[in-house]
């Protein structure tokens, strides 16, 4: 079975089998939820902003905020009164991200950067994904940047999930021939950067999960796991009456 597989189906699968299951094999339909249009507007205008270009030095904090109204994405809110909510969060976000940048504000070297590619320890799997943000240091090493909207913020790289970050460094360094020497997470809330250092620990700890990952999909192991996520969980009220049909896919 040849398997396409983002950090999303990896992560859903290491979250519960079964969810992985519904989402991408059964391909259950799901409704459109706030946060993921906030989170996307916010990505948007981000990538907007860092888009390598001649980019003015003059720009100001009004002209962001008004091609963030260009960039909001208004699906999935619940009322009017809603949205506004999420839309003024938005707004504080990134008039504090550019204060953030005191003047010293450049533009990527890549933003929301696809990848696709064939690690030859995996056969049959292609890894995919888009990368938020690439930086070129002045030493000619390469960064990578994620932005997270949500609310939840870890204490340091220990406390948060590093394999989404670890893959895109294993993509960048493969496919590139060239070392990442950082990655970070951007909390956009906070203003607070999380950052960790691909080595090569990591990604050998990243491709044995990925593997598990693999051998269950392709053994059709897809049981439920009970877990903290699973009030949020776009299937929680069908998990107890919707059973496996078919894996073949």
């Amino acid at each position: 079975m040849d398997l396409k597989l983002s950090y999303s189906k990896i992560s859903s699968y290491m979250q519960c089998p079964y969810k992985y299951y519904l989402a991408y094999i059964v391909k259950l339909p799901t409704e459109p939820k706030p946060y993921f249009s906030f989170g996307h507007s916010l990505h948007k205008i981000l990538e907007w902003l860092h888009k390598p270009k001649i980019f003015s030095s003059t720009i100001s904090v009004d002209e962001i905020l008004r091609e963030y109204n260009n960039c909001w994405v208004s699906m999935g809110f619940t009322s009017i009164d809603e949205e506004a909510r999420y839309k003024e969060i938005g707004r504080s976000i990134l008039i504090s991200y550019w204060d953030k940048m005191n003047g010293n504000f450049h533009p990527a070297f890549e933003v929301e950067k696809r990848f696709s590619f064939e690690p030859d320890e995996l056969p049959g799997v292609t890894l995919t994904g888009i990368i938020d943000r690439i930086d070129l240091t002045e030493s000619g090493e390469l960064t990578l940047m994620d932005y997270k909207t949500g609310k939840w913020i870890p204490s340091d790289a220990d406390a948060m999930d590093t394999l989404q970050l670890t893959i895109y460094a294993i993509a960048v360094s493969r496919l590139w021939g060239k070392p990442v020497s950082r990655v970070s997470n951007l909390f956009l809330r906070e203003q607070k950067e999380v950052s960790f250092v691909p080595d090569e620990h990591r990604m050998k700890q990243a491709m044995n999960e990925i593997v598990d990952v693999i051998d269950g999909i392709r053994n059709k192991r897809f049981e439920t796991k009970t877990n903290r996520f699973c009030n949020w969980c776009d299937y929680h009220n069908r998990c107890k009456t919707t059973s496996v049909l078919s894996v073949e896919r």
